[in-house]
């Protein structure tokens, strides 16, 4: 107790235990006052990032380059993901149609292969465009939970590691790191005494509110594909605090896993919340932007609904390989033959077998190539050791060896055809198709098959021909298929090299090139043998000729060919549901109708030409397929050669997609098929054509003929048709 001397006289406490415990706790809230002083300070000085230097004009010039390519970003900056590699044409195409949804918006779908670096190049170009300032709320989907973390962790990793973008966004690091440093004190970091409101989360990244920074104040978030509806942020800080801010960009990312590709149900679902909930979570005042990234896993999974039947969508395909090699029997016969050739009880064996082949393909690698272009020359296993792969063709090659060509078609050619849902359509997938074979050889028919049939689909540079056999109900087997001139690996448009021009060099028309080769393709098909399994020669019934193209041509060498007794012009004709059906026409006196087919006179009066209902015929190949080979109105391979001879074939049959079309007046409904841009489908009109020229030989396509029926009493039926009196 201090005394005053001066002061006035006060009388002591009378409990000088209560004034004791009065000090005390006077001196116990100093120190508290004093302690939370000190952590104040403290905390200010740690919260604060400190003041960063404006960016130097070469660095705004570097920014200002990014944003009008973005595909720089990859090989510059994201040295160690989407860089590793140089980008080849298709991926700087996919960097196009990246750049365009950051600068304009809009709706794209882009189908990639496996290993690609889809996902890596997207999030990078995505974080890129937030960063630019255009992107001020980016949603990333992914398929699950797991993997929307992975994408997140990916992002926060570039953003505080990458010395790239330190440079290039020094103080939006900064902050980054100075957060990473002291999460505790996230809420209260500072720069210039300035809030930055920068949050770090699991599923959620909010950038600090810069002054000057484009990417102030903007958000990513990411989500799986199941939460998604009714997503908004509000703005914290800054002239637009407490504004609700809706998703402007949207990056979907293999929005499905192989359990929903497969599920019908989850498929709608999916396509279901994204129209719904994710399409209209934007404002009304500017449209969405929506990016898909995807490869395509079964037939109608939601990858290939917005690749094929979403109108909004603009869509880009990328495959593997664009063209496959010309000398395919040599990676399907000779280096198969040696890369599976290995004991798989011994230890070692299969790489031995690889290596082997692998020298074989060093020494034929030239011949072995041609044609084949990879799009992506690093995408081989280049970095294995010993490196059994030493190109991006190879390894393709590899991949259709070992794991299948429908698991190659899906996974690196983004080539799945998509089934339609209607129960009504029959479409067969092309594995399936592939897959359809007896056990008769090329050329060889099955001993109850008594017609023979021959189809020429003409082209500019190349003819195909397709044979086929069937007994009189049909059960049909196609016993071969060529081209003129002879091609003996894959064909296809500008991958044919001997092609009729180099047969006819000094013929300079067209018309009379076409011409001669016609005359000699029908001359060798008419000499052609083909013999039964007994060892009975049959001969070839009739030849048709796809006449509408070049029809004069094809007439002339109808009329003047040696074999021109069997050679028949032919048309198709697609009818939809409104239009007035083949059977429902009146021809001309001399007509002739058949199973949806009819010939007529043709124009010079002089030959008969057949009219096909090939929409019709479409279908029925693609129901023959569906039965069980060798039953009564199946198509069949014949047994093949090397493995996946008839994939090519397959692929022609499924590069037509059918609709069911509906008379709204009738309500008629007519299976129509519509070519896929840039497939290949001259098997499947040679199909359609040759079972058009079965009808026409009498054979018939009602399976229900051969049911055993009751003997028929005539005396019943005799009885039954008398005029009752």
């Amino acid at each position: 107790m201090t005394i005053d001397k001066w002061g006035e006289f006060t009388d002591p406490p009378k409990d000088f235990d209560d004034f004791l415990a009065g000090k005390e706790e006077f001196l116990r809230n100093r120190e508290a006052d004093n302690a939370r002083r000190n952590r104040r300070r403290r905390a200010d000085e740690m919260s604060e990032v400190g003041h960063i230097p404006d960016p130097p004009p070469e660095i705004i010039e570097r920014r200002l380059r990014y944003e009008k390519d973005i595909s720089l970003i990859h090989e510059e900056i994201f040295k160690g993901s989407s860089g590793i590699k140089p980008l080849c044409e298709a991926q700087l195409d996919s960097c196009k149609h990246s750049q365009q949804w950051l600068d304009s918006g809009g709706k794209i779908c882009k189908a990639e292969p496996r290993a690609f670096g889809k996902t890596s190049r997207s999030c990078n170009e995505a974080h890129m465009g937030v960063l630019q300032g255009k992107i001020p709320y980016l949603l990333i989907l992914a398929s699950t939970l797991e993997k929307a973390i992975e994408i997140a962790t990916s992002i926060r990793t570039e953003m505080m590691e990458n010395p790239e973008l330190g440079i290039l966004y020094t103080k939006v690091q900064e902050c980054f790191l100075h957060h990473n440093k002291n999460t505790r004190i996230t809420h209260q970091q500072s720069y210039n005494g300035k809030s930055t409101k920068i949050s770090i989360h699991q599923d959620i990244i909010r950038f600090p509110v810069l002054e000057g920074e484009p990417s102030s104040g903007a958000v990513i978030q990411i989500r799986p594909k199941n939460n998604v509806r009714g997503i908004y942020q509000t703005i914290e800080a800054g002239p637009n605090a407490g504004k609700r801010l809706r998703p402007t960009h949207v990056l979907i990312d293999d929005i499905q896993t192989d359990e929903d590709a497969a599920n019908p149900k989850r498929v709608a679902k999916i396509i279901k919340t994204l129209k719904r909930s994710v399409f209209r979570a934007g404002s009304h005042t500017k449209k969405i932007a929506v990016m898909m990234t995807c490869t395509p896993i079964e037939p109608g999974d939601v990858a290939h609904h917005f690749l094929l039947n979403e109108p909004g969508f603009q869509t880009t395909t990328y495959q593997m390989l664009e063209s496959r090699a010309l000398n395919e029997t040599m990676w399907l016969e000779n280096y198969a033959s040696l890369l599976l050739n290995f004991n798989k009880i011994i230890p070692g064996d299969a790489q031995k077998a690889a290596q082997a082949a692998t020298q074989y393909y060093k020494d034929n690698q030239k011949e072995m190539d041609e044609g084949a272009k990879a799009t992506w020359e690093w995408c081989y296993e280049w970095d294995d050791d010993p490196q059994l792969e030493i190109s991006a063709i190879q390894h393709a090659y590899n991949i259709i060896i070992i794991e299948g060509m429908d698991v190659f078609e899906n996974e690196c050619q983004c080539n799945v055809t998509a089934y339609l849902t209607d129960s009504e359509i029959s479409f067969c997938s092309a594995a399936h198709i592939s897959e359809h074979y007896h056990s008769f050889k090329r050329r060889v028919l099955p001993i109850d098959c008594t017609e023979l049939v021959t189809h020429i689909d003409l082209g500019v540079e190349y003819f195909v021909a397709t044979t086929i056999a069937s007994p009189k109900q049909v059960t049909a087997s196609i016993v071969d298929v060529e081209t003129f001139p002879p091609y003996p690996g894959t064909f296809g448009k500008g991958k044919v090299s001997r092609t009729i021009s180099h047969l006819f060099p000094h013929v300079p028309v067209l018309r009379d090139r076409l011409y001669l080769a016609l005359l000699q393709f029908v001359a060798e098909l008419a000499r052609r043998d083909f013999f039964r399994e007994d060892g009975i020669r049959i001969p070839t019934r009739v030849i048709g000729i796809d006449s509408s193209w070049q029809g004069d041509t094809v007439n002339k060498v109808c009329r003047e060919s040696p074999y021109g007794n069997i050679c028949l012009p032919m048309e198709g004709e697609s009818y939809k549901a409104k239009d007035r059906q083949q059977a429902e026409k009146r021809y001309s006196e001399g007509s002739t109708k058949y199973h949806y087919c009819v010939e007529v006179p043709a124009s010079d009066r002089m030959l008969r030409k057949l009219l096909v209902d090939v929409n019709m015929y479409k279908t029925q190949i693609h129901i023959m397929f569906e039965r069980e080979v060798r039953t009564t109105g199946s198509l069949n391979w014949w047994q093949p050669e090397y493995p996946n001879q008839h994939y090519l074939g397959a692929e022609h049959c499924t590069a037509e997609l059918p609709m069911m079309d509906v008379c709204p007046r009738t309500e008629r409904k007519k299976v129509v098929w519509t070519q896929i841009p840039g497939r290949d489908n001259e098997i499947f009109d040679n199909l359609v054509a040759s079972l058009a020229l079965l009808s026409r030989q009498g054979c018939s396509f009602d399976i229900e003929v051969n049911i055993p029926r009751q003997p028929l009493n005539m005396q019943d039926y005799m009885n039954k048709q008398r005029k009752k009196p």
